[in-house]
């Protein structure tokens, strides 16, 4: 991991604006490695935490930004020829409306925390033709949490995380993040109702 530290500390800013904005508009990228490696980056002093958040942040906001635009415009016929290409599969896109439909615009900060689920919420809030400012404040809510969180878990854990990372590898530990951000989630929404 110490190399991948290295390679984002080289491509800095740049890399975590780029990666992060494509992932949200809709275009798999490692995201949320790139962020976490970044936050471990900055933990060995090779980044500023707060220019990674900043940045990340404002990637977050405008990528979920082009998504709800890409739903709202081409919407259901995109997505459509789209899982006729084989990628997202039906069953993925029912669960994302599912979740969508079920909690609203609490459903955009949630989904940033889940894989796949997160690249799609914009595009069905657009598709649904969820209003533009309550779309605008439910997703400057979930990039900020989503960012700092996993940066954030990053930062904190970043030796620890380099460490891991020998271990489990560097997929390993982002699965492993993912999932203690995703049940601290479920957990808070169940017991807030």
């Amino acid at each position: 991991m110490s190399g991948l530290v290295d390679w984002v500390t080289s491509h800095g800013y740049l890399l975590i604006f780029v990666t992060v904005t494509l992932e949200l508009l809709g275009i798999p990228f490692p995201a949320e490695t790139i962020l976490i490696t970044a936050g471990a980056a900055a933990s060995a002093g090779k980044l500023s935490l707060p220019a990674v958040m900043a940045v990340a942040a404002v990637a977050a906001v405008l990528g979920a930004t082009g998504g709800y635009w890409i739903g709202r415009i081409g919407g259901r016929p995109l997505l459509n020829s789209l899982v006729e290409r084989g990628w997202p599969k039906q069953q993925q896109v029912l669960r994302v409306e599912q979740f969508f439909e079920r909690h609203g615009g609490k459903s955009l900060v949630g989904a940033r925390f889940i894989p796949f689920i997160r690249v799609f919420a914009p595009w069905m809030a657009g598709a649904a033709h969820m209003p533009v400012r309550r779309f605008l404040l439910w997703n400057v809510a979930g990039g900020v949490a989503w960012v700092v969180l996993v940066a954030g878990a990053g930062f904190v854990f970043g030796k620890s995380v380099i460490a891991a990372a020998h271990t489990l590898g560097l997929w390993g530990v982002a699965v492993v993040i993912v999932l203690a951000v995703a049940a601290l989630l479920a957990y808070r929404v169940r017991a807030h109702g």
